[in-house]
Order: C-alpha cells, then structure tokens, then sequence
C-alpha cells in the first residue's frame, strides 16, 4: 500500500513535487480515493466476484519473474513456451517507472495506520506474510 499510494501522490503533483512537504503530501496520500486504490483486499474482492483471481506480488517478479509469469500463463490458459525464452533479467525490467523520489519521513506511517486491516485481509486470502509490507526503509512496502 505505500509504494502504491507514494505512486499516486507521485502522479498526481507530478512536476511540483518539490513544492510540497512531507505532511502535504501525506494528506494528500490518505484521501479516500488514494486509500480506496491502495486498499488490495477490497480490489480482490471485487474482481473476485466477476472473475477467478489469481493473486501475483510484485514480489515474486523480482524473486522469480518465470516461475511468476508461467503460473500467469497457466491461470489464464496460454502457452508459456514464448515466455520460458526471455532471461530473468527482462522479465524484472521495469516499465514507466516515473521520476524516482524517495517516500519522505512519516509518509510510510500515515498509509499503514489506514491499511493494517487491508494487510492483513490480503495475508488471510493469500495465505503470504506480507510484513515487509508493514516496516519502513523496506525496498517494496506495496
């Protein structure tokens, strides 16, 4: 939830982010459509209703992106042969990643104190320890 909201806050000032300090940019961060973006269990919820959700981290891009991709492929019923030929290193590439500016102090805090709950709905469904999640100067709080 806190790489997710940073993302949104990121976009939503864009070029100004440098006009706004650490607290503005956390109110912004915990307005309900910020939240309600950021909240994944919901979101599972909701896709869940109308389709078979299959629940991919990020995480697992980075740690084993063709494993990742290959139950990707399997869930949606195509075949993983055109994907087994691209190295891991492509796969981790990130795409559209934006200007790169560091989560500012206390912003972390200020989205976990709205997402515990999320967490750890996402943690029973999945069946996945998500606290990295929850610890701040982590390198994917999503």
């Amino acid at each position: 939830p806190v790489s997710r909201a940073w993302s949104a806050v990121r976009h939503r000032v864009r070029r100004n982010i440098d006009e706004f300090d650490a607290t503005a940019l956390a109110r912004l961060a915990v307005r309900d459509k910020v939240i309600a973006r950021s909240n994944y269990a919901a979101t599972l919820a909701r896709w869940g209703d109308a389709f078979p959700v299959k629940v991919l981290l990020y995480d697992d891009i980075q740690s084993r992106p063709a494993r990742m991709l290959d139950d990707l492929c399997e869930h949606i019923g195509i075949d993983t042969r055109f994907y087994a030929k691209l190295p891991d290193d492509i796969l981790r590439e990130a795409v559209f990643t934006g200007q790169k500016h560091p989560v500012p102090p206390g912003f972390a805090d200020a989205i976990l104190a709205k997402h515990e709950a999320d967490i750890r709905a996402v943690e029973a469904a999945t069946g996945r320890d998500l606290s990295h999640w929850r610890c701040p100067g982590t390198s994917d709080r999503r």
